[in-house]
């Protein structure tokens, strides 16, 4: 998220040789904040990376202890940012309900789950997944709610109309099997479903059910890469759908096939405006064998 003055707010930097550390290494922004929503690989693995590139300008990383902290998994990725921020490089807070990382005239940055308590609570890192959102003149926009049970996000986020849900955990919810998952999911109507996820992922991911629901609700659904689910023959033979990392002049995935790959909104006065890639995107993506986020628009 690039702020007005230029500064960049980062919310989970994704795995170990995540391509956002050779773009921040190359282009070198000013951080305003860097955002965990919890400590698992897949969203954290690249903060160490982060912190040791010397020379970069970074305000506040806000973290959560959502696990056992002697854990070498944990302690991995721990370490190197205290170790940075012994030196005074930046500040570490925790993330908790209220706290905003950022303000504008009209917009602002918030956390909304979870409280202390709620995080002390907490059985499973899933379970205390941060929420942070997007609020224009207090209306929630962007939902960025990490691997979070959609149970949770209903409560925090009901009856709003978001223009973006990121996922959650990767389009396939925690809860999805519980019987009350189709009323969470209805509680809230998001425009748009951004599905980040890998083509080489071990755990089925994103869920069928849940994309085409979805899709049947109206909501514009697109993933960052393409799956087996939608068409095994792209996969087999890497045939990506659109190259939106070129197209934007990003660094691309090491691995995986991509689908709609990057994706960039622009915030102007209260408006949200998607890059000029969803037509393009959405030709391609009729021509799968079975392009789950299409829902009715299939044919």
């Amino acid at each position: 998220m690039r702020l007005p003055d230029g500064q960049v707010v980062l919310i989970d930097l994704g795995p170990r040789a995540s391509p956002i550390i050779d773009w921040l290494a190359d282009s070198r922004p000013t951080i305003h904040a860097a955002i965990i929503s919890h400590n698992d690989e897949d969203h954290a693995g690249s903060l160490p990376s982060l912190v040791k590139i010397p020379g970069l300008t970074i305000g506040t990383i806000y973290m959560l202890l959502d696990r056992d902290k002697q854990s070498p998994k944990f302690q991995n990725i721990w370490r190197p940012v205290r170790e940075e921020e012994s030196k005074g490089r930046f500040a570490v807070l925790g993330l908790c309900r209220d706290t905003v990382i950022w303000q504008g005239s009209k917009q602002c940055l918030k956390v909304v789950y979870p409280s202390f308590s709620e995080n002390i609570e907490a059985t499973r890192p899933n379970e205390t997944s941060a929420i942070v959102c997007l609020l224009n003149a207090d209306e929630i926009r962007i939902i960025w709610p990490g691997d979070a049970p959609m149970q949770v996000i209903a409560e925090k986020c009901a009856a709003t109309t978001p223009h973006l849900l990121h996922g959650p955990h990767h389009g396939g919810p925690v809860d999805r099997k519980k019987t009350g998952f189709k009323t969470w999911t209805e509680s809230l109507t998001p425009e748009r479903v951004f599905i980040s996820v890998g083509t080489n992922n071990r755990y089925s991911l994103p869920s069928q059910p849940y994309l085409n629901h979805q899709a049947s609700r109206g909501c514009v659904v697109t993933c960052t890469q393409l799956t087996k689910l939608c068409d095994n023959l792209h996969v087999a033979h890497q045939v990506p759908v659109l190259q939106t990392a070129a197209l934007l002049g990003l660094r691309a995935a090491r691995n995986g096939v991509p689908c709609r790959g990057c994706f960039r909104l622009l915030v102007h006065n209260g408006k949200i405006l998607p890059d000029p890639w969803d037509q393009e995107h959405l030709t391609r993506i009729k021509a799968l064998r079975r392009a789950q986020c299409l829902g009715s628009r299939q044919n």
